[in-house]
């Protein structure tokens, strides 16, 4: 009888960061308590790399029952939000919408502190500080989505050393593009597997264009899910290829108060129709929309023939990102796992019936470099 030694397998990665903590505390479970607490622990005497990622702003709410009114100042009013024309203007989305700015006014708080610690030791002029979101609100027709609802957030680029015109930018960026940009500035070479470019041509001339399309995604994230998108110019396009199934929003958010809400106006017959697009389905497998003047992309432009010439020229550089990059959109994908009006969690999927596998799989796209059109 012989023994056959294990076959050994590949080295295990590298740990990413020196440093790796939860960020909650006894009295904040946002995930920035121990933010400046790591600043001020750092080596003083080498270069630091920070990501200081924060639970707020997710579901469920609880910056509002741990607030501190000495830290944050007051709280939200119900009544001075900003009710979207896809949402119910009633008290409880009001409500619900003042708790989500409780968690973003939070955030922003940790963030000053910060910078108040970085100031004390004399490091913030030299600090490239960028602060921004993965993703919109949990709201319905928000997260998940290709609209801008859903895709467009915030980019803040702060650093009084190396920044040399101070403004907004109306260049197209894209979250891909913050790596190659972290890594230039510290003087590293960006390796092949970085799709994204550098934005430091931005922080020296805000009107520099560094890209001039911007792609999106729609996986699964808690429902069966493929969508793709591309930004030019004024446009944007989205090719939906589950047109047969609505696009309502994550888990979280059907749980929320809001949904439950535009539930209800449905039940009564009361919703508008940006109201109606959280349920539509089906829904059109193409949608052109010129953001400039439509910001919540409520008018979807497709099809009308003095657009013929921008939809197909969208749909061309789309086709080739999805080429290029070693897309695919495979019959069978990850499914639901919760229920799409409830939010509840669904019993497990029996998925023998066909092979699910994930887009780019069958193309062996984590092994593709190309950006594909910029």
């Amino acid at each position: 009888m012989t023994s056959t030694a294990p076959k050994t397998g590949p080295a295990a990665r590298p740990l990413a960061f020196d440093h790796v903590d939860p960020g909650r505390s006894k009295d904040n479970s946002g995930g920035h308590a121990n933010w400046v607490s790591v600043v001020e622990q750092r080596p003083q005497d080498k270069p630091f790399f920070f990501w200081f990622a924060a639970y707020d702003a997710h579901r469920g709410w609880d910056a509002d029952r741990q607030w501190d009114v000495d830290r944050y100042g007051a709280m939200h009013k119900p009544e001075d939000v900003i009710v979207p024309p896809f949402l119910s203007d009633d008290s409880e989305t009001r409500q619900d919408l003042a708790s989500y700015y409780n968690e973003v006014t939070r955030f922003d708080h940790y963030i000053g502190e910060v910078v108040a610690e970085l100031k004390k030791q004399n490091a913030f002029d030299n600090t490239l500080l960028f602060v921004m979101a993965d993703n919109g609100r949990p709201f319905p027709r928000a997260k998940t989505r290709l609209h801008d609802s859903g895709m467009k957030t915030a980019l803040v680029a702060h650093w009084p050393r190396g920044i040399k015109q101070i403004g907004t930018s109306d260049s197209l960026v894209s979250v891909i593009d913050l790596a190659p940009t972290v890594l230039s500035v510290a003087g590293c070479k960006v390796p092949p597997t970085m799709q994204g470019v550098s934005i430091v041509p931005l922080l020296h001339d805000p009107s520099a264009v560094i890209r001039s399309y911007a792609f999106s995604e729609h996986n699964w994230h808690d429902y069966e899910a493929h969508g793709r998108s591309v930004r030019h110019g004024d446009y944007l396009l989205l090719r939906n290829f589950r047109p047969y199934l609505p696009w309502q929003g994550p888990a979280d958010s059907v749980r929320s108060p809001s949904h439950q809400k535009l539930l209800a106006l449905r039940e009564s017959g009361g919703l508008n129709a940006a109201q109606q697009d959280v349920f539509l389905a089906p829904r059109p497998a193409v949608e052109l929309y010129n953001f400039k003047n439509d910001p919540h992309q409520l008018e979807n432009l497709a099809g009308r023939s003095q657009l013929a010439a921008t939809q197909q020229q969208l749909a061309a550089v789309l086709d080739r990102w999805m080429d290029e990059t070693g897309d695919s959109v495979p019959v069978a994908i990850s499914p639901d796992t919760f229920h799409r009006e409830t939010g509840d969690r669904l019993p497990k999927p029996d998925v023998t019936a066909a092979v699910v596998i994930t887009p780019g799989e069958d193309r062996n796209a984590d092994r593709v470099n190309l950006p594909g059109p910029r």
